[in-house]
């Protein structure tokens, strides 16, 4: 007795038979035909099998994931697609950058008014003049950073 086979996502919805060379079949099974759909949708068939071909076989699985990926970034953001999602990421990094800088700065502040209070010691308007009396108080900094001065 042989075993059934069921056709791909692609042979299926194309309605077309699917053999034992298929080279869809491993990246496009019959229980996940959006799958298959959306990408269809952005590329086409021809493309598929065009990109599929001419990469080893090894990568195919991931090359599938990222053709997955750009058509659901172009459904949803038919312009600028996956482009739009790392300028979205970009705009969001710069974005916790400067919270952090401004929390750095306001922990900086604080440090400087705590020693100044337990010291006593209050700068006189010196532009060259800072609270920070050791580099002890700048080691949460990274390097490269300037300290935040604050002058009284």
């Amino acid at each position: 007795m042989s075993q059934i086979v069921y056709p791909c996502a692609a042979c299926k919805i194309q309605r077309r038979k699917c053999g034992e060379k298929c080279i869809l079949a491993p990246y496009f099974p019959p229980n996940d035909p959006q799958k298959y759909l959306v990408v269809h949708k952005l590329f086409g068939t021809k493309s598929i099998l065009r990109i599929l071909q001419g990469i080893p076989v090894e990568k195919r699985a991931d090359a599938v994931i990222s053709m997955v990926y750009e058509a659901n970034a172009r459904r949803d953001d038919p312009i600028y697609g996956c482009a739009g999602a790392v300028c979205r990421l970009q705009r969001q990094i710069f974005q916790l950058h400067l919270q952090l800088a401004t929390i750095k700065a306001e922990l900086l502040n604080s440090q400087a008014n705590l020693v100044s209070l337990e010291t006593g010691f209050c700068n006189g308007g010196d532009a060259e003049s800072s609270v920070i009396h050791n580099k002890d108080d700048l080691l949460f900094l990274q390097d490269g950073e300037k300290p935040i001065r604050k002058w009284y």
